[in-house]
């Protein structure tokens, strides 16, 4: 869904008939902020609707190479305290070391999370 106010070509809406958090998901940290969906129908697969695989085992270790870069997405606010966007936004940022990431906020980083982006910089996917 790029436009969050007009149908995307091949957009399906699926009603989600149960939601199972993460067993150790923790609502203060974020910790283990991952849930498994399973939908009422099935997906009818397109060039927009894809499965998404699972990550391979080593997939971290991969991800904290020196240079790794990922892309974030979201619709979030683009100003403090307004609305959503409108339109979905993405930002390229390279991966930051658990060190690094954790010296620069004063939120709780675990060993479950990775960071990206610049330490000196306030970019995300919604600025």
């Amino acid at each position: 869904d790029y436009d969050r106010n007009r149908p995307d070509p091949g957009e399906q809406t699926i009603k989600i008939q149960k939601v199972i958090v993460h067993p150790h998901f923790h609502s203060f940290t974020f910790d283990s902020d991952i849930a498994l969906l399973y939908l009422a129908q099935p997906v009818v697969r397109s060039f927009t609707a894809i499965p998404a695989c699972l990550p391979d085992a080593h997939l971290s270790e991969y991800l904290l190479k020196d240079e790794t870069r990922g892309v974030v997405t979201g619709w979030g606010a683009t100003r403090y305290l307004q609305r959503s966007s409108r339109f979905l936004r993405k930002v390229t940022l390279p991966v930051v070391r658990y060190q690094d990431c954790s010296a620069s906020t004063d939120q709780v980083i675990t060993d479950n999370m990775f960071c990206a982006g610049y330490l000196d910089a306030n970019m995300d996917a919604c600025s």
